[in-house]
């Protein structure tokens, strides 16, 4: 679970440039300062969720983006009123802060699609491609029955 919210967060990082290791080194910092790291990280994790929930789309690279298809209203949470519905025994605590989590991710995924453009090309571009890869199978042909 920690390796599926990790690999989401340096996803997210990475898509972005100004977002980036800054970011995560921030978290983690944050989570160290605090008694429980995994319990910080989890909240962390419910936090972004639930902030990437109520985004229309997030571009991770040129050309793909992932993209809510779901009209379904996003109620903000901070994490004061996360910390408020948590119970008081650690363990309690992790189990909730864990279905919390699920429950974000699985919201979060059940209202996304991902979206590949095709980059914009002309008709010129195109017809340039075509005769450039024509001119190479004409060369691979002639090589190979040279030999």
């Amino acid at each position: 679970m920690f390796k599926l919210l990790l690999l989401s967060v340096v996803t997210a990082a990475a898509a972005r440039d100004d977002f980036g290791a800054t970011f995560i080194m921030r978290v983690f910092d944050d989570c160290q300062k605090t008694d429980g790291i995994f319990l910080c990280l989890k909240k962390k994790g419910i936090l972004f969720f639930d902030r990437a929930a109520r985004m229309e789309s997030i571009p991770l690279i040129d050309g793909v983006e992932v993209i809510r298809t779901s009209d379904e209203e996003i109620h903000p949470i901070s994490e004061n009123e996360i910390e408020a519905t948590l119970p008081r025994n650690l363990a309690d605590k992790d189990g909730a802060l864990t279905d919390m989590l699920w429950d974000r991710v699985a919201a979060f995924a059940n209202s996304r699609t991902i979206q590949f453009s095709l980059p914009k090309i002309t008709g010129r571009e195109l017809n340039q491609g075509v005769e450039e890869g024509r001119n190479i199978c004409m060369f691979l042909k002639k090589t190979f029955k040279e030999t």
